[in-house]
């Protein structure tokens, strides 16, 4: 290993000194920084270690949360062992293979993958790992890195091991190749963990000071990859063209204007190549995991064609030979052979197929025989031509038709099958299977094929011969097989939809067309038509399109019949057609969250109750024009910085401004007076935007960028998105080459997040909820509201020692709750015990995105809702958790109900129409790192603006080492006593759910 390359491991942590505060890979969940993956990652490898993990010893590693997967895998790699990382999205039968012949030492898990390590030892996923001593081994460049399964030979999968060299090589030279040292992105995990790109965009971004965001899988199919991509800054894709499939020719117009797209794995389509060229940075690559998952690139441009896939990478040497292994010359077709610093260490348990396939050439170089067939160019470019042997390659998966032909013979009846490739009417690569027997139906087949292996890997076509042609070799000829029976499409003037109602004749003559299949019947199902997750994602593409609903594609693919997907349509079509504005204009008018806080805000008078106050403190030589100009492009972006809310005397109307390119003031004043004086007065949202910015100047080389938000326009969620933008921005304008400004995408098509349920259902969740219920829990040493004379707060600092969040998140992992529930779960039976019932009405912050809004708009998404919980008569600690957790999903699934009906419904049930419907707040917060700002260190956070609205409200995070945060009343003389013994008791809470988790 060159010093050119250095292992990964080392590469990461010099970079992670330097961008420690950067955020370093997050999902939708959750967010961590370089630094805390850093100190997560070690310590579990301490843990590995000191429990005897041996280096090279296998560990699989298969969970659900994203973020936690990448930390599990760097941990192993740092304790000296080979990572094995399993996508989930396969079925069961796959994934217990794998495990099987990985062979692991240890198994990380979840609960919802514990069952699938059997008896293998192994650590739930949520584990903190350890702090105690353990030396770590050195790093290794021919240690093994990792095993990565792809499709084999004999029926089963086959490991792939690399080792740490081969990582090293390409992480290093793929890093220059894209200038990642100079400018850190995002890299957007488009494939499955199984996929080796997964350990590319790992590393790539690790290694960089990037981020790895890992979203949801239905968050990457069709239309919603838009609003996935758009969220982030100048992205990187990397995935399979069939990734951008569903898209029409419109949405890619919606991609950010500086994302750069990697595709490989199967020729890209001349239009996806036309338009992606247009609309991005985009860049052709060719590579196998047997070859370090890239070695050849090739920046695309609109006289390229589909063939050609560029380049070797620096260091990788790349011959194209005959079938004696003789080189060829340039522009003769031949196999590719790849050597150098990229080649793997082999199969694992497979010295047989590892001798086959990884070969020493004349000069005593060992290459791996690809089995591609290329033409090298004389300028260096390679192009592809397809495959040399049976081995095909389907939607960007390398497929061996053995484990397909071994997996039909395993089936009752079936004595002979053989498995092509063909491109079927539409011009689409196809699996084709043949197969030989009786006494069983094409159709059970196809079902029983849905549980035993990937939607990519099933045969769309199933035909039923009577032999298999036989070559004179005596082995089947393939070449002989006759053309399948292809489904004639809806368009073929023989269509038949069978169908009931105008919506399922609709949408089956979209079946039609997307499945190639002549006759569709209401009672039909999608997936026994042959369609997969990626014709699902079309599928929902034409639906949004068509009918002006966005299904997402896991409920295309879980909806039963076209009946059902049909009925599912129509009911969200009835919920609301509530397709927005497009993304950038005004919003139709104000949501009932906002007319609601217009509303307390007009009783309040010009007290800053709903001022947001966010000092950004900024360490270093400050560019102030280019923050200036930041804030001007963010404001520009996003309407709801640019809207004002006017009362005409009968309605509230939401009234888009222009944007105003106010100068960045800056103010030589102390930052607490300043602090105080942005809480003090309302911002007036009639007739002016609702935020605004200062600086003001703290010492030598430190600024505080001193924002105020008016609530009515944003919640804490979006907050953090904005100054992340601003910070991005920011540090762009240091670098005039590179464009960042991206459409916004702040609107959101009627989605099913909450199908079936009506307006009426919500409201009747909540009448049932409050009905008979009793007075707002009150703390006995406080007050009422009435007796206040005004919103004046007091602010207390608080600190739950001996809660350690790690422990406490491991405790709410094994019981499948958040540790925000069971700080909620605490906070309750504490107040329940002071009380003295348990029958308990508090106020509870509830989002509504990932329900009917994204999880990256910029808006007002949040309600402080009343919720009643009627904890067990023991109170126990158990107990109260339970309910908790349930009253919570409960109470987010029907959030989308008018604040103003739930509080009616809290009121009434006490005979009155006016008081606060709660008095006691519980408030989480997330773990948000601090903005990444060129050239400068920073740090923010949401100060105590003065006021309150209720008698108290707990603010908690999990960020340190303990759970902490402050408490938040109204003017009240026992404020220091009623906290003091609210947090005694509390502890009490988590002691004794401690204590009953070590006895389960």
């Amino acid at each position: 290993m060159t010093d050119q390359h250095p292992v990964v491991l080392d590469r990461w942590l010099s970079v992670a000194e330097r961008a420690h505060h950067a955020p370093a890979c997050r999902d939708n969940d959750t967010t961590l920084s370089h630094r805390g993956v850093i100190d997560l990652a070690h310590r579990r490898a301490r843990l590995l270690v000191s429990q005897g993990l041996e280096p090279e010893e296998r560990v699989v590693v298969m969970l659900n949360s994203g973020a936690d997967q990448a930390v599990w895998i760097a941990s192993v790699m740092l304790a000296g062992g080979c990572a094995v990382p399993v996508g989930l999205h396969q079925p069961e039968q796959r994934l217990r293979t794998i495990v099987e012949l990985a062979r692991p030492a240890r198994v990380i898990t979840d609960s919802r993958t514990c069952h699938l390590a059997a008896d293998r030892p192994g650590y739930d996923g949520a584990d903190p790992g350890t702090e105690e001593a353990a030396v770590l081994p050195p790093s290794d460049a021919d240690r093994a890195a990792y095993t990565c399964f792809t499709s084999g030979t004999t029926g089963r999968p086959k490991g792939v091991v690399v080792t740490h060299g081969v990582l090293a090589h390409t992480v290093g030279e793929m890093a220059a190749y894209l200038d990642l040292a100079r400018s850190p992105r995002t890299h957007v995990l488009a494939t499955s963990w199984s996929f080796d790109v997964a350990m590319m965009d790992l590393w790539l971004a690790l290694t960089t000071g990037g981020t790895l965001f890992v979203p949801d899988r239905d968050d990457l199919l069709g239309p919603a990859l838009i609003a996935t991509v758009s969220q982030i800054e100048a992205p990187i894709v990397h995935g399979v063209p069939s990734l951008f499939g569903a898209f029409s020719d419109a949405d890619f117009d919606k991609l950010p204007e500086a994302t750069t797209v990697m595709l490989g794995g199967e020729s890209v389509p001349a239009s996806l190549l036309r338009n992606l060229c247009e609309h991005t940075d985009m860049h052709a690559v060719y590579g196998i995991t047997e070859t370090g998952v890239i070695t050849t690139t090739h920046r695309v441009t609109p006289a390229s064609t589909s063939d050609t896939i560029g380049r070797a990478l620096p260091g990788v040497d790349c011959v194209v030979v005959d079938g004696s292994g003789v080189a060829v010359p340039d522009g003769e077709p031949g196999e590719l052979h790849i050597g150098g610093p990229v080649v793997a260490r082999g199969y694992l348990d497979d010295p047989d197929g590892t001798a086959l396939r990884f070969v020493d050439d004349a000069a005593g170089i060992r290459r791996y025989r690809t089995g591609d067939l290329v033409r090298r160019r004389p300028d260096g470019t390679f192009t592809f031509h397809g495959r040399i042997d049976q081995q095909l390659k389907i939607r960007g998966h390398r497929l061996e038709p053995a484990e397909v032909e071994q997996t039909l013979l395993g089936l009752p009846g079936i004595r002979q099958a053989a498995v092509v490739a063909r491109d079927n009417p539409a011009g689409e690569r196809m699996v084709v299977a043949y197969v030989v027997g009786a006494g069983f139906e094409t159709d059970d087949i196809k079902r029983e094929l849905t549980t035993r292996m990937p939607d990519w890997m099933r045969p769309s076509v199933i035909e039923l011969l009577p032999e298999l042609p036989i070559s004179v070799t005596g082995k089947v000829d393939r070449q002989a097989l006759p053309e399948p029976h292809w489904p004639l499409g809806g368009n073929s003037g023989e269509s038949d939809v069978r169908a009931g109602t105008e919506t399922e004749r609709t949408i089956g003559g979209m079946w039609q067309q997307l499945l190639g299949t002549r006759q569709v019947g209401a009672d039909d199902n999608f997936l026994a038509l042959g369609g997969h997750s990626l014709k699902a994602a079309q599928l929902s593409t034409a639906l949004r399109d068509h009918l002006g609903v966005s299904i997402p594609v896991h409920e295309v693919l879980a909806a039963e019949s076209l009946g059902k997907l049909a009925a599912l349509v129509d009911t969200v079509g009835r919920a609301g057609h509530q397709e927005s504005a497009s993304p950038g204009s005004p919003p139709d008018g104000p949501s009932p969250v906002q007319r609601q806080l217009w509303l307390h805000q007009e009783l309040a008078g010009t007290d800053g109750i709903y001022n947001i106050v966010v000092p950004v403190r900024m360490r270093g030589p400050l560019r102030t024009a280019d923050l200036q100009r930041a804030l001007h492009t963010v404001e520009r972006r996003h309407p709801a910085l640019l809207t004002s809310y006017v009362f005409d005397g009968e309605k509230l109307t939401a009234v888009p401004r222009p944007p105003a390119a106010r100068p960045l003031t800056v103010r030589n004043t102390d930052l607490t007076d300043a602090v105080r004086r942005a809480g003090a007065q309302a911002i007036d949202v009639s007739v002016e935007p609702p935020w605004n910015y200062q600086l003001i100047p703290s010492g030598d080389r430190s600024h505080v960028l001193l924002l105020t938000f008016h609530h009515i326009a944003v919640d804490g969620v979006a907050i953090y998105r904005l100054l992340e933008e601003i910070a991005q921005h920011y540090s762009a304008l240091a670098d005039p080459v590179r464009n960042l400004v991206a459409p916004s995408s702040d609107a959101h098509p009627a989605r099913a997040a909450d199908q079936g349920a009506t307006d009426e259902d919500h409201q009747v969740f909540w009448a049932a909820m409050m009905q008979g219920a009793p007075e707002p829990a009150q703390l006995p040493g406080q007050r009422s509201a009435e007796e206040l004379a005004d919103f004046t707060g007091w602010c207390l600092p608080v600190e739950l020692t001996d809660a350690d969040p790690a422990q406490l998140r491991r405790v709410g992992a094994a019981r499948g709750v958040t540790l925000q529930a069971l700080m909620l779960s605490a906070f309750l039976r504490a107040i329940a015990q002071q009380t003295g019932t348990g029958d308990v009405v508090v106020g509870v912050p509830i989002s509504r995105r990932g329900v009917d809004v994204g999880l990256a708009e910029i808006g007002q998404y949040v309600s402080v809702l009343p919720v009643r919980f009627r904890l067990p008569v023991d109170l126990s600690a158990t107990g109260c958790l339970d309910v908790v957790s349930r009253t919570m999903r409960e109470a987010q699934r029907h959030c989308t109900t008018d604040p103003a009906v739930i509080l009616e419904a809290a009121r009434s049930e006490r005979g009155r129409s006016t008081g606060d419907p709660f008095r006691v707040v519980f408030a989480w917060e997330d773990e948000q790192p601090a903005p990444v700002f060129a050239g400068l260190e920073t740090s923010w956070n949401v100060e105590f603006n003065g006021w309150s609205e209720s008698d108290l409200t707990l603010e908690l995070s999990g960020h340190g080492p303990v759970v902490a945060g402050r408490a938040i009343g109204r003017r009240a003389s026992s404020a220091d006593a009623d906290v003091e013994q609210l947090v005694r008791a509390m502890r009490k809470s988590v002691h004794d759910l401690m204590a009953e988790d070590v006895e389960r």
